[in-house]
């Protein structure tokens, strides 16, 4: 009878986990257990190796140290996901040693929400690894940080010398990477030596980098690749077809070369829409570092960059024919806005070698150097710029454009000598208050209705608030639109609706609204959770926002009243 009941007990067991849609793993558990609520699994790796499609894995409070790798997948419509049990911090700890944290090499279908992956140093450590014949992987709601190529805070980094807290890597042929998706996280305070906090390099298709808050990183904060050899199949060796949207990257700074915010490498046919990216070294930058290789057909619409150190954009092979050429890009309805704070003569652009790129629709306010555009050399490459409208605020001085060995100093010197800027502008673009980083359009800017009327935008497109990209008669330039679809007075009071500063934020903040009428105010995280709520009970007025409990990150914030609303971010540092 022992034996039998034995084996009857092992068979329930089985029966049980094969319907098992709920996973629990507690550092007081134990690997033999089931794996439930009341008697959960120690590892996570034991849930790496066991967990089955259509599961949640939930990690409870605590701190797991070691590699894990994943050795399971979902199947479509029947993802795994590991998530952090509700309420609970999960900590995925390097043990402070060179390691790669989570390694998923091969797999598809799995889902991470939520995961704390920390203190992975140590030259080529890593936070997340996803590699080989990898599809259908998402990443969302997950803090990286005290991820560091050398343990000695003093190292000199060098090409050899590497960390990367998130690293998509495709290097198989001809199956390409496929289906990530990398939302909503957060990746701060890592020494990554040559390489990037968020990069995907090689054989990658399909992609989305969306809503990501990356700040204090010794190198480039959001990176897209090609032409590194990767994957052997040089005609597929390209991250692309990928979207980098909404995402806000500050402070990556580079103590041995410059650093973009947002670097696309030898990349092709990316969208890059609706970012921020100020206090890094470029802004964004679109280029291709490896000789004979080629960038070709990125869009780079909708975006700011301020206060960066060396431009708001790089374009181009920065040394051809050392470096590769960037082609037929599109760089249209960006804010530029006083980069270039080292005054490197780089100015808000800065172009190298660019072939057949189009500029238009953008708003450049210049730096006291008062430089717009700095291109290397007279060739013009078939590149066009028209449309944009250009400021420098300080009347003393004399801005200019810079084409290789000639300066011009406006626009009717500029146009006869390049056929650039035939419909460009000089004017100020009446920002709301750059003063304190709010560089929405004020009813009198000539920017509204002056953008380029044969520009090609799809309907569903949207400005940098998210919000219809036309609105008048023809699109506004610049990254933001003035909402013209309700009366004047109420796109009075849409502009004014409120503000919500300082931005960055660290433990609290002041709303200030005027114009409501039984408004309500609600913060949301980066997975729409409802964090904050207000009601604003009268028609103006100001209140403290506690943001103390409040994690670091990106946070979305929206103002409702009488059928309109005013939608904003908000970073918590």
């Amino acid at each position: 009878m022992k034996p039998f009941l034995f084996l009857l007990i092992l068979t329930s067991i089985r029966i049980f986990a094969i319907g098992q849609t709920q996973f629990y793993v507690s550092p007081s558990g134990d690997d033999t257990w089931p794996g439930t609520i009341t008697q959960p699994w120690q590892t996570i790796q034991k849930a790496c190796d066991d967990a089955l499609p259509g599961s949640t894995v939930f990690i409870r409070q605590g701190i797991y140290k070691r590699e894990f790798s994943m050795n399971v997948s979902g199947s479509a419509n029947n993802e795994i996901t590991f998530m952090n049990y509700p309420g609970e911090t999960a900590i995925l700890d390097g043990d402070s040693l060179s390691s790669i944290i989570l390694y998923i090499h091969n797999r598809s279908y799995i889902k991470l929400q939520g995961l704390v992956f920390r203190n992975a140093i140590g030259n080529n450590s890593e936070g997340i690894e996803i590699s080989g014949r990898a599809h259908h992987i998402e990443v969302s709601g997950c803090t990286f940080y005290n991820i560091h190529f050398s343990s000695d805070s003093t190292a000199v980094a060098g090409p050899n010398k590497n960390a990367n807290p998130l690293i998509v890597y495709g290097n198989f042929n001809p199956d390409s990477i496929y289906e990530i998706k990398i939302t909503g996280n957060e990746v701060y305070n890592c020494r990554t030596g040559y390489s990037e906090a968020i990069s995907l390099d090689g054989n990658i298709s399909n992609f989305e980098i969306k809503n990501n808050y990356v700040h204090h990183i010794s190198n480039i904060g959001i990176c897209v690749v090609g032409g590194y050899n990767v994957c052997q199949d040089s005609g597929l060796d390209f991250a692309r077809y990928g979207l980098i949207a909404g995402n806000l990257v500050t402070y990556c700074y580079s103590p041995y070369a410059e650093a973009a915010g947002i670097y696309s490498d030898g990349s092709r046919y990316n969208l890059i829409e609706r970012n921020i990216s100020h206090h890094n070294q470029y802004g964004f930058e679109l280029g291709c570092e490896k000789k004979n290789k080629k960038s070709i057909g990125l869009k780079m619409i909708n975006n700011l960059a301020y206060a960066n150190t060396s431009s708001g954009l790089a374009l181009g092979g920065y040394n051809f024919p050392a470096t590769g050429r960037v082609i037929d890009c599109e760089i249209r309805n960006n804010t530029f806005y006083k980069n270039d704070t080292e005054n490197g003569n780089l100015g808000e652009i800065a172009i190298t070698r660019a072939e057949s790129c189009t500029l238009r629709n953008n708003i450049l306010v210049a730096n006291p150097q008062g430089i717009f555009i700095a291109t290397d050399n007279d060739t013009l490459f078939g590149n066009m710029l028209d449309y944009n409208l250009y400021h420098f605020p300080n009347i003393s001085l004399i801005p200019y454009w810079i084409v290789g060995s000639q300066s011009f100093t406006a626009l009717s010197l500029l146009t006869p000598a390049t056929g650039w800027e035939a419909s460009g502008l000089e004017a100020d673009p009446e920002f709301v208050a750059p003063f304190s980083d709010d560089f929405h359009l004020t009813m009198n800017s000539q920017a509204i209705n002056s953008g380029d009327q044969l520009s090609n935008i799809p309907g569903t497109e949207t400005d940098l608030d998210s919000l219809p990209r036309i609105s008048g008669s023809t699109v506004d330039k610049g990254c933001y639109e003035l909402q013209q679809s309700m009366s004047v007075n109420e796109i009075s009071r849409n502009e004014y609706i409120a503000y919500v500063y300082p931005n960055p934020a660290q433990t609290q903040a002041t709303l200030t609204w005027s114009g409501v009428q039984e408004g309500a105010f609600v913060l949301r995280d980066m997975l729409g959770r409802a964090v904050r709520r207000e009601v604003l009970n009268a028609p103006s007025g100001s209140t403290r926002l506690d943001l103390s409990a409040l994690p670091k990150g990106i946070y979305l914030w929206q103002v409702q009243s009488a059928g309109y609303s005013k939608n904003g971010k908000l970073v918590v540092e």
